[in-house]
């Protein structure tokens, strides 16, 4: 992640299951909603980070796939969503931008 902005900012991470839209598509599940699936499978280093301005930052996580796993798509997502400013005249100039992803398959062995 990169904090594009010109101010500091933290950034809640968390990871979700996605399912099938009405239309097609993937619809990624909230961060409230039960995470049975690849939601579940993630485990991130971090749950929150702060990144100071022009802060380049990686970030680690593991999936585990269990043995239980039916064969065939399984989606999900990692989420990084900025967390709400409190203080009195904050404005909005922390920005973050996830400059690099990649999509994984996994296989059972």
């Amino acid at each position: 992640m990169i904090n594009t902005g010109d101010e500091a900012g933290s950034v809640r991470l968390y990871a979700v299951d996605a399912a099938t839209g009405q239309n097609s598509g993937a619809v990624y599940l909230d961060a409230e909603a039960p995470r049975t699936n690849v939601g579940a499978w993630i485990s991130l280093e971090h749950d929150t980070m702060l990144l100071a301005p022009g802060e380049e930052r990686t970030i680690g996580f593991t999936v585990v796939v269990p043995a239980t796993a039916q064969p065939g798509d399984h989606l999900g997502a990692l989420v990084a969503q900025g967390t709400p400013r409190t203080s009195e005249g904050a404005d909005n100039n922390f920005v973050v931008n996830v400059s690099k992803w990649r999509r994984s398959h996994a296989q059972k062995v």
